[in-house]
């Protein structure tokens, strides 16, 4: 992940604070059409704040997540949402992968390289994090591997607007495409379903689209 967002990470967080857009997320996230576990398992891949995993735990409080980035500093301000929530330490972990290699994390909790099996995760959720891959389309065929039958891959991804294009820009992130992605996960056995941001939901929808595929076959 590029340096300049490393560094901004702080102001980048109490920006999504100040628009609304952690709000809007949080919200977009309660209205997923899906089904998992009481106590599923959930992978989050680049992320970033923490913004989606710590509201994917907050939807579904049994849950186990794990939340993965290549920065190690990022972790302050998760934890600090762990320690506020009063989330269980079995509950929420945190490790450091590359999203070029999802599957290998070294565990910032036990201090030692895990590796990740297939199909071990209910839903795995990733928040504009593939364009930082240095072969997208690879990386979202491993993170596909480690989500279970029936379980589910979610992208918070870039949209094609000016808003998108500009903060791409600034962040050097290359936007991997909303259709090659989409051919990507239909070519490989999945439902796909794009639920897009509600009016009440703006600040988040100026930028992001959602997309939900359903792992129907391996």
């Amino acid at each position: 992940m590029p340096v300049s967002y490393s560094r901004l990470a702080n102001s980048y967080r109490l920006g999504m604070g100040l628009t609304g857009f952690t709000h809007c997320l949080e919200n977009w996230i309660k209205r997923l059409p899906i089904r998992i576990p009481l106590n599923a398992k959930i992978l989050d891949v680049g992320c970033g704040t923490g913004i989606l995993g710590i509201s994917m735990k907050k939807s579904f409080p049994k849950s186990i997540v794990l939340a993965t980035d290549l920065e190690e500093k990022f972790f302050t301000n998760i934890r600090k949402h762990i320690a506020r929530y009063n989330f269980p330490s079995r509950e929420f972990h945190v490790g450091i992968a590359d999203i070029n290699l999802p599957e290998h994390v070294f565990s910032l909790d036990t201090r030692t390289n895990l590796f990740l099996n297939p199909e071990t995760f209910d839903v795995v959720i990733v928040g504009a994090a593939l364009g930082y891959s240095d072969n997208p389309a690879q990386s979202i065929l491993q993170l596909l591997k480690l989500v279970k039958t029936g379980g589910y891959f979610i992208d918070v991804e870039m949209s094609e607007n000016i808003t998108s294009r500009t903060l791409s820009r600034f962040f050097k992130y290359k936007k991997p495409g909303i259709v090659r992605i989409i051919n990507i996960l239909n070519e490989n056995g999945c439902v796909i379903e794009r639920i897009p941001f509600s009016l009440t939901e703006l600040s988040a929808g100026l930028s992001r689209v959602g997309i939900i595929a359903r792992k129907d076959s391996v």
